[in-house]
């Protein structure tokens, strides 16, 4: 009404992308298998290359009865297994580790409580690139352990995580942080996964591109910066997130846990980079990925905080695909955003494959 004129970030596109994609598949988030099911969800979508949000649904819908107006995509949520992608980053950017190391997934107790993996088995001694793929547990506390938490959280931190809790006694270096015993923001959370698809280097996250006075002045103005490695320095940042990128990108690696070519993993003419998240007795839901032109966030879960039950990936799974397909096929193609179909990072020189039990794998060039 003042005159004044704000230009946001938000591509009106691929905004109705998103709000289609949550209004179409709220069935699977509802759905009652394994426990009551969901009843909400919110979506983020965030350029890599810029930090700035393109798309963002906070629920199911705005004036949707008694929640709809609340944002669920600027609230404090545990993130689950989400986190694991910086835990291993972490651990590979200050020691001797790469994808085929092996950290056994064992049976161990960390302060006097011995954590489980989802399915209450232990595979033994296992890869990273399939204990990452496959979410197990174990090996991501261990990890966390020998990268130290406090070491993992000042990453995410640097990747757009401004926000992260620590849980109830403040203690940044528990190492159940490592599995989200902690609190994210889904718009950050994005951000911070938009890190590892612009080759490790962390812009600012953005939503206003201009403000302007009635009479045209300029109040204040985006400018795009170089941006801030996540892993030390640009180098060691590329390599990193080139190792994780390939491990998350990886169908045959966690098809023992999620079986093989499903479709939400696997957007048709896009090449992705994934990890779910899911918190005790399904909570929450996470589906978080990547190309090299967009990064997504999807939070599935209730309003009332109950849990859900059953498999989070085939609830919030379903949203991430659509919108990876329709934002890719239809928007992104275009020649602003410029992505051909199944785009993906040149593997920077450094990186090597090194064999660990007769099996070759990638490394860092340390």
């Amino acid at each position: 009404k003042g005159g004044w004129r704000i230009s946001t970030t938000l591509d009106w596109d691929l905004q109705q992308i998103a709000e289609k994609a949550v209004a179409e598949n709220m069935s699977a988030v509802e759905a009652r298998r394994g426990g009551i099911g969901g009843n909400n969800a919110a979506i983020v979508a965030v350029q890599p290359s810029t930090g700035q949000v393109l798309a963002m649904n906070g629920s199911r819908d705005y004036y949707y009865p008694g929640f709809g107006s609340y944002n669920a995509a600027t609230s404090d949520l545990q993130p689950g297994s989400s986190l694991k992608p910086y835990v291993y980053g972490t651990l590979f950017q200050g020691n001797s580790y790469g994808a085929g190391s092996v950290i056994p997934d064992s049976r161990e107790a960390f302060y006097g409580i011995y954590p489980n993996n989802f399915d209450k088995k232990f595979r033994g001694n296992i890869s990273i690139r399939m204990s990452l793929a496959e979410s197990r547990n174990l090996p991501a506390m261990k990890a966390a352990n020998i990268a130290g938490m406090k070491n993992v959280i000042n990453n995410l931190k640097v990747g757009g995580e401004t926000s992260i809790g620590c849980g109830a006694a403040g203690e940044c270096s528990d190492p159940f942080l490592a599995i989200g015993s902690g609190t994210v923001r889904l718009d950050q959370h994005t951000t911070a996964y938009a890190a590892l698809a612009n080759k490790g280097v962390a812009k600012p996250e953005t939503y206003i591109l201009k403000i302007e006075k009635p009479d045209g002045e300029v109040v204040e103005e985006w400018k795009d910066k170089p941006g801030t490695p996540v892993f030390t320095d640009a180098g060691r940042s590329e390599e990193i997130s080139y190792i994780l990128s390939d491990i998350l990108s990886d169908d045959a690696a966690r098809s023992v846990t999620f079986g093989r070519g499903v479709s939400y993993f696997n957007p048709k003419g896009v090449k992705a980079a994934v990890k779910t998240g899911t918190t005790d007795n399904s909570k929450d839901g996470w589906m978080m990925g990547y190309s090299p032109k967009i990064a997504v966030g999807v939070w599935v879960g209730r309003s009332d905080g109950q849990a859900m039950g059953g498999y989070t990936d085939s609830k919030a799974g379903p949203i991430f695909g659509q919108f990876m397909v329709n934002s890719h096929r239809d928007v992104l193609s275009k020649p602003q955003y410029g992505y051909k179909t199944n785009d993906w990072y040149t593997k920077p020189a450094g990186v090597q494959k090194i064999k660990v039990g007769g099996r070759d794998d990638l490394f860092p060039s340390w």
